[in-house]
């Protein structure tokens, strides 16, 4: 039982680091141009300074190498301990930049309902930082790759492992950019 568990926690996480790479990556490749470009809407930044299209394009070009990198390793090394995204190589790198696209929009959105919401760019918003680029790439995996969807992330108990280790993995992607001196605050 606990072996079924674990591997179901690394098949998860193998799935969805496309996703976690491109969320975190931003952070490294980040900088320039703001998305909003400076703008405002009723007061506050549209998504904030932080949010850069180099950050936005870098993220998910960084994911979507990675996750063509998990594809070739899947499929001619490891397959037996995970699966590639994919047999089909255009279907893979569908599932691939709709992972890692999701997880940047996702990202985004959150930074814009934190800045409707009054919260400066920086600053805590338990849940939204954390799950917002979730809950957009399970979005757009249903959307646009449903079978992948439908054959990894149905149960409640694969939803939850990936809620639970986004949380883990945020907060040490968090700490880690805080230590490289690429963000103001650990949380």
């Amino acid at each position: 039982m606990l072996s079924d568990l674990f591997y179901k926690v690394v098949l998860i996480l193998w799935l969805l680091l496309p996703s976690y790479f491109a969320n975190s990556a931003a952070l490294l490749v980040g900088g320039g141009k703001p998305i909003d470009f400076g703008r405002s809407y009723k007061g506050n930044r549209i998504f904030g300074k932080g949010k850069t299209w180099r950050g936005f394009i870098g993220g998910i070009s960084l994911g979507f190498l990675l996750g063509l990198l998990q594809q070739y390793v899947a499929r001619n090394y490891i397959y037996m301990i995970v699966p590639p995204f994919s047999s089909n190589y255009t279907e893979a790198a569908l599932i691939i930049i709709t992972l890692s696209f999701s997880a940047m929009l996702g990202d985004l959105i959150g930074s814009f309902v934190k800045r409707r919401l009054g919260y400066k760019s920086g600053s805590e918003l338990p849940g939204v930082d954390q799950l917002s680029f979730l809950l957009c790439t399970f979005l757009f995996t249903y959307l646009f790759v449903t079978n992948f969807f439908l054959k990894y992330f149905i149960s409640i108990e694969d939803v939850m492992i990936a809620v639970i280790f986004t949380f883990i993995i945020h907060k040490t992607a968090n700490v880690f950019a805080y230590l490289m001196r690429r963000k103001d605050v650990a949380w």
